[in-house]
Formats: C-alpha cells, sequence, structure tokens
C-alpha cells in the first residue's frame, strides 16, 4: 500500500537564495528554495521571470552554487534527512548529476592517532 501526500498550496517561506548562472551564461539565475520546493528565476534588470520549479519531496536546509572553469552552474542541495545532491542544466533539462547522503560511512576509521598542536 502506498500513501501519496500533496499540498493544498505551496510552501512561500523562503529559507535560502542564491544568484548563480544556471540556465545561461550570459543570464544570471535566482534560485529559491521554499520548504521542499526551488523555484528558477531569471534576473531581468529590475524583475524576476519565474521559469520553473521543481519539487526535492524533502526539507531543504541548505543550496549553494558552484563552477567547474566557464561552464555554467552547479547547484549542491542538502535535505534534512542529509540527502544532498547535485543538479546541473543540460540540453533543456535540469539534471541529477551526482546524490548520495552525508549519513554514508565509506571506509573506516584509523586505528591510529594523531594530534593536531
Amino acid at each position: 500500500m502506498y500513501n501519496y501526500i500533496g499540498y493544498l498550496k505551496k510552501p512561500s517561506l523562503i529559507k535560502t537564495t542564491i544568484k548563480c548562472k544556471f540556465f545561461d551564461l550570459d543570464q544570471e539565475t535566482c534560485i529559491i528554495s521554499k520548504g521542499s520546493i526551488i523555484e528558477f528565476y531569471q534576473i531581468h534588470e529590475d524583475q524576476l521571470k519565474h521559469i520553473c520549479y521543481m519539487n526535492i519531496f524533502a526539507n531543504i536546509i541548505f543550496i549553494h552554487s558552484f563552477s567547474l572553469s566557464i561552464t555554467k552552474d552547479y547547484v549542491f542541495i542538502l535535505n534534512e534527512d542529509l540527502d544532498w545532491s547535485i543538479i546541473k542544466y543540460e540540453d533543456n533539462v535540469i539534471k541529477t548529476i551526482k546524490n548520495g547522503s552525508i549519513k554514508e560511512e565509506i571506509g573506516r576509521q584509523s586505528d591510529l592517532f594523531y594530534a593536531i598542536h
């Protein structure tokens, strides 16, 4: 049996806002996180033009943009369950490049202890 939860009204509390070059190198993008929704806007002089939104299905606690060389920006998203995703706009689609969980443990603890002074 599956349960589906829908919202009658989308979240309106803005948690995080970033400015980056997500869609185009020549056009700045404003990305706003509201609860479990991320909204994308293009910045035109004194106004914002709504482009799209995406639902993450978890409460977003942190977003950050970064760039690798001279390409469009990537966006790092972290939710309250400590799951993360890196998204990028490519070929007219927002794609998830990589995702994972901060809770995951890779490797094992070292047997040696190094004191840092």
